[in-house]
C-alpha cells in the first residue's frame, strides 16, 4: 500500500492560542465588514475584539498583544490601513498603552512589540497619533525602571527585550513626530543616564537599539546633542573603536558622532571615523551582483510564511525540508538587506559630512536695485575667493574617497536585469546614496582632490548615461512575472532623475567656478534641457536649470546663447513656482552684463519677463497659504530682484 499524502489545510492563523486570546484570523473577521453592513456596525466590532486587551486573566491580554503584534508585522496594505484605523478610531491605544505597565513581564513585552510594529506599519499618522495619546510618559517610565546598573548587570533577559523594544518604538515616534521629538528633549535628565548604562552593556542588539534611538534624538537637535553629559563622547569612542561591534552599530555610532559639537572641526576626530567608513563602503561590483541575483531567486521562497499555505508532504521529512528551504532563503535575503543597508548607511554618512559643516561660502545677494549694484553682482562673479575646505573633504581627499564612490556609481549606471522587484529597489537606494555622495565630492574637494580622482567629462558621460537610464520603464527591469503587478514605488525612480541632475549641476559649477576643462557634447546637453522641459522631478527641473545657468557663466559664443536662452524661456511657463524662480537666477546670472544683450532683446526677454512679474505676483498672492514658507520667501525675494532686474535692462536697451 502507498503512503497516504498528508494534507496540512489549517493555517496558523486559524489555530487558537493555547492561552485563549483570539486567533489572527479572527482579528481579521472582526475587523471585516460587509459592504451592505452600515457603518454603525462596523465601528462597534473593533472594541468587541480589543476587549481581549482588558481581560482579567493575563494569559488573554498577553495573547491578544501577541496577535496584534503579529498582524501589522507584514507588509502594509491598504485593507490592513483600514484596519489600522478603524482598531485606532475603536480605542486601540486607549487599551493597548496600559498593558506596557501591565503586571505581567510577557504582556509588557508583546504589547511593545505591537506598538512597535503599529508604529511602523502606520508610519506618520499612527506616530502621530500615539503622541497625542501620551503614549511617550509610560515609555519613558520604562527606561527609568529598566536602564539601570542594578538591573542590567544581572543580564536579566527580559529587561534586556524590554528595553530593545522601548527603543525601537520610540525611535519610529520620535523620527515621525516632532512634538514627540521636542518631549523627549525636555526629559533628556531623565533618561540619558539609562541610555549611557544601555549603550556600556555588552549587549549588540540593546547597544544597537539604543544608538538609533540616540541618532535620532541628537540630529539636527542641537539643544541635546550639544548637552550631551561628558561621559557619551568616550562610551562613543569605545564602541566605534572595538572590532567586535558590527559594522552596522560602528555606522550609527558616527551618526550619532558627528551631531556632536566640533567633531568634524577636528581632523583626530575625523580620522578616527574613517577606517569604518572605508570599509563599510568597500565595493565589489561583480560580488553585489552576485549576490543580488540569489536574493532575487531566493525572494519569493523567503517570503513564505510557513504555516499559511498548504502543505502536501508524504510525511514529516518533506516539511522539515520545505522549512529549511525557507530558511535558508531567508538567511540570503537578510543578507543581502544588511549589506544594502551597510553600504548605503555608509555613504549617506560621508555625505552628511561633507554638507554639514558651514564653509562660510554662501553668496551675497544684489544689495541695490540700480545699475551699479547690478554690475557689481556681476564683477563678484568672476572674482570669488577660492572656497576653504573644510576637515571632512581635506581627509576624504587624502584617501582618494572620490575615486572609489565614483567606481560604485559607474557599476550602478544600469541595473542588472531580471531581478525581483524589492532587489531593484535595493540597487535604486544604492544608486541614490552613492550619486548624491558623489555630489558633495565634487561640491567640496579640493581642486588638487577632484582632479586627481576622476575626469571631469568622463564622470559628466557617466551621469547622463545613468540619468537616461533611469527613465526606462521600470517594469522591464524585474522578471517576467513580476512586471505586471508594478509593485515598485514610483517615487523612488523619480528621486534618481533629482539625484543625478544634481551631481551634474554640481560638476558644471566646480568647472566654472575653479576653471576646469569640461567639455560637453550636443546630445548630452540635450539630456540636460529635456529634463529641465519634462522631468518628473520637480527638483531634478530645478538642477537642470541651474546647470544651464552655470553653463551660461562660462564664455560661449552668441549662437550657443541663443540655444540656452531658448531652452530657458521655453521653461518660463512652468506650473512650479519654484522651477520658475530657478529660471529667472539663471537668466539674471547670464545676462547680468552687457555681453549677450543681442540675444536678449531679439527673442523679446524684456516682455516676457515683465508679463512674467505681474502673473508671479498674483500667483505668489494666491498660493501663499498652501506653499512651504521658505519657498514663498523665495519668490518674493526671487520677483523683487526681477523688478530690479527689469529696469536695469530697460537702461540698455538699445
Amino acid at each position: 500500500m502507498g503512503k497516504i499524502k498528508k494534507r496540512r489545510t489549517v493555517s496558523h492563523k486559524n489555530v487558537a492560542p493555547p492561552t485563549g486570546g483570539p486567533s489572527q484570523a479572527e482579528i481579521e473577521d472582526a475587523m471585516e465588514v460587509d459592504e451592505e453592513i452600515g457603518g454603525d456596525v462596523a465601528a462597534k466590532q473593533a472594541p468587541d475584539f480589543l476587549s481581549g486587551l482588558t481581560n482579567l486573566q493575563g494569559s488573554v491580554r498577553e495573547a491578544t498583544c501577541v496577535a496584534l503584534a503579529s498582524f501589522f508585522a507584514g507588509e502594509a496594505t491598504a485593507d490592513k490601513q483600514k484596519m489600522l484605523q478603524k482598531m485606532l478610531n475603536g480605542g486601540l491605544l486607549k487599551k493597548l498603552l496600559p498593558r506596557i505597565v501591565d503586571p505581567s513581564k510577557l504582556v509588557r513585552l508583546h504589547a511593545l512589540g505591537a506598538l512597535r510594529n503599529i508604529s511602523a506599519f502606520g508610519g506618520l499618522d499612527a506616530s502621530e497619533y500615539m503622541t497625542k495619546e501620551d503614549s511617550l510618559t509610560p515609555l519613558l517610565k520604562l527606561i527609568t525602571e529598566y536602564a539601570t546598573d542594578a538591573t542590567l548587570s544581572t543580564k536579566d533577559a527580559h529587561a534586556i527585550q524590554i528595553l530593545e523594544q522601548v527603543f525601537s518604538l520610540l525611535t519610529n515616534i520620535c523620527e515621525s513626530s516632532s512634538m514627540a521629538l521636542v518631549h523627549v528633549t525636555h526629559a533628556r535628565a531623565s533618561i540619558l543616564p539609562g541610555l549611557l548604562v544601555c549603550l556600556r552593556m555588552k549587549q549588540p542588539a540593546l547597544q544597537l537599539e539604543t544608538m538609533k534611538f540616540l541618532l535620532v534624538l541628537s540630529d539636527n537637535n542641537p539643544d541635546l546633542s550639544q548637552n550631551l553629559p561628558a561621559e557619551f563622547p568616550p562610551t562613543l569612542l569605545a564602541i566605534l573603536q572595538a572590532p567586535e561591534h558590527s559594522t552596522k552599530l560602528r555606522l550609527t555610532t558616527i551618526g550619532v558622532a558627528i551631531n556632536l559639537p566640533n567633531v568634524l572641526d577636528n581632523p583626530q576626530s575625523v580620522a578616527l571615523l574613517l577606517p569604518v567608513l572605508k570599509s563599510a563602503v568597500a565595493y565589489d561590483s561583480i560580488g553585489v551582483v552576485g549576490q543580488a541575483q540569489a536574493a532575487s531567486e531566493q525572494w519569493e521562497m523567503a517570503q513564505q510564511d510557513y504555516g499559511t499555505v498548504e502543505v502536501i508532504a508524504e510525511d514529516d521529512h518533506e516539511e522539515l525540508d520545505h522549512q529549511a528551504k525557507v530558511k535558508k532563503a531567508l538567511g540570503v535575503v537578510r543578507a543581502w538587506r544588511d549589506n544594502v543597508h551597510i553600504l548605503s548607511l555608509a555613504l549617506e554618512l560621508i555625505s552628511n559630512m561633507l554638507a554639514n559643516v558651514d564653509t562660510g561660502a554662501d553668496e551675497d545677494e544684489w544689495d541695490s536695485d540700480d545699475e551699479d549694484g547690478m554690475e557689481a553682482a556681476a564683477q563678484n562673479q568672476s572674482q570669488q575667493n577660492p572656497r576653504p575646505v573644510s576637515v571632512p573633504a581635506q581627509a576624504f581627499g587624502a584617501e582618494n574617497l572620490l575615486a572609489h564612490i565614483y567606481t560604485i556609481v559607474q557599476s550602478v549606471v544600469s541595473i542588472p536585469p531580471n531581478l525581483a522587484s524589492a532587489v531593484v529597489d535595493d540597487f535604486t537606494v544604492i544608486r541614490e546614496r552613492a550619486v548624491n555622495a558623489l555630489t558633495n565630492l565634487f561640491a567640496y574637494l579640493s581642486v588638487a582632490d577632484l582632479t586627481k580622482a576622476c575626469d571631469l567629462t568622463q564622470a559628466f558621460h557617466v551621469l547622463v548615461t545613468l540619468h537616461a537610464n533611469a527613465q526606462a520603464t521600470p517594469k522591464e527591469l524585474f522578471k517576467a512575472e513580476d512586471a505586471p503587478g508594478g509593485d515598485v514605488d514610483a517615487a523612488v525612480y523619480v528621486m534618481i532623475f533629482y539625484y543625478s541632475m544634481s551631481a551634474l549641476s554640481a560638476l558644471v559649477l566646480r568647472s566654472v567656478d575653479d576653471k576646469l576643462p569640461l567639455e560637453i557634447p550636443n546630445d548630452h546637453l540635450g539630456v540636460v534641457m529635456a529634463a529641465a522641459h519634462s522631468s518628473p522631478s520637480v527638483e531634478a527641473r530645478v538642477n537642470a536649470i541651474r546647470l544651464l545657468g552655470t553653463l551660461g557663466k562660462k564664455p560661449h559664443t552668441l549662437p550657443q546663447n541663443k540655444v540656452l536662452a531658448t531652452c530657458l524661456g521655453q521653461v518660463l511657463n512652468d506650473s512650479d513656482l519654484q522651477v520658475v524662480c530657478e529660471v529667472l537666477n539663471a537668466l539674471f546670472d547670464i545676462y547680468s552684463d552687457e555681453q549677450y544683450d543681442a540675444v536678449f532683446f531679439e527673442l523679446n526677454f524684456l516682455t516676457s519677463l515683465e508679463h512674467l512679474s505681474s502673473g508671479m505676483k498674483s500667483k505668489i498672492k494666491s498660493d501663499a497659504k498652501t506653499l512651504d514658507r521658505e519657498l514663498v520667501a523665495h519668490a518674493k525675494e526671487t520677483r523683487l530682484n526681477l523688478l530690479r532686474f527689469i529696469k536695469y535692462k530697460k537702461q540698455h536697451r538699445r
